[in-house]
């Protein structure tokens, strides 16, 4: 049987050799000052020679306590190098994201095995927000993509795409070709904060139309996915960002009625907690996140 000295008490004198303050390496282990003493006093006795000089002013490594740390500074480096070796091709890197629904939806999930093609080592847990325009990032999690008007000022925050409007319809309200008459079907309006989006107001304005937005017959859906629903079973007529019905154009159950696109005031943020901006799986999605969209 090896003869090792506890292996609590070596951890502990290692930080005690850090800060050379009892109470501080207490403190970074979370412990009293009463449980370090107490370890430091057993390996001191298993060892058989005093390892620090105590005064009232501090302590101080006697020669044994310099000799012994610079020993174990090396085992333990060994130690810490041949765990990461191991740990590294054994243990995925995780990634928390929050995202709101459609986005995550049409996206996020049709991209993301491309990403993981090259980065096989990630895993990920996806969790749907909305209206989190002045909510704080929660504490768990990595990147947050939002939907909103501004950068958040609680994290890092920076614009990864505004919104490209298109006014569509399904096919069966087009007759003979000729796109339906605004006027004789229902506008499917998204809610955000539990209040319409300003996307009709703006289209019409931009393209010299009557403004219909508050007294025409109207449809409103939580979700831009509710709304592209609606469009597509022909419920009314909606103005949709691009890039979320590029399949329902390309195989044609959305028909765009006015080949007129408008750039929303409105965009998709990604939002990192301070504390996690510079870590490395952090920046790998960021990176490939902002590549996507681009």
């Amino acid at each position: 049987m090896r003869q090792l000295p506890p292996m609590n008490a070596l951890r502990i004198f290692e930080e005690v050799v850090k800060h050379l303050n009892f109470s501080h390496a207490a403190q970074s282990l979370c412990l009293t000052h009463g449980a370090v003493s107490r370890q430091i006093k057993l390996l001191e006795e298993y060892l058989g020679v005093q390892l620090f000089l105590r005064s009232p002013k501090g302590i101080e490594l006697t020669s044994h306590g310099l000799e012994f740390a610079n020993d174990m500074q090396i085992v333990f480096d060994q130690i810490e190098a041949s765990t990461l070796k191991f740990r590294a091709k054994n243990i995925r890197t995780k990634l928390n994201i929050e995202a709101p629904p459609t986005w995550c939806n049409r996206i996020l999930s049709p991209n993301l095995k491309n990403f993981l093609l090259t980065n096989k080592d990630y895993s990920f847990t996806v969790n749907y927000t909305q209206d989190a325009e002045n909510t704080e990032v929660a504490v768990d999690t990595d990147i947050r993509i939002r939907f909103g008007l501004s950068p958040a000022h609680h994290c890092q925050s920076s614009l990864l795409l505004k919104e490209d409007y298109v006014m569509v319809a399904s096919p069966q309200l087009f007759k003979d070709e000729l796109a339906p008459n605004l006027q004789d079907y229902p506008l499917i309006h998204v809610l955000y904060n539990r209040k319409r989006l300003d996307t009709w107001q703006i289209w019409l304005k931009q393209n010299h139309y009557i403004d219909l937005s508050d007294s025409h017959c109207a449809i409103e859906f939580s979700t831009t996915e509710q709304v592209i629903q609606a469009a597509v079973a022909g419920y009314g007529i909606a103005i949709i960002d691009k890039p979320m019905i590029r399949n329902e154009l390309n195989i044609g159950t959305l028909k765009t009625m006015i080949d007129t696109d408008i750039q929303s005031k409105y965009g998709y943020w990604i939002d990192i907690p301070f504390n996690k901006a510079t870590l490395p799986k952090v920046q790998t999605f960021k990176f490939w996140l902002e590549t996507l969209l681009t």
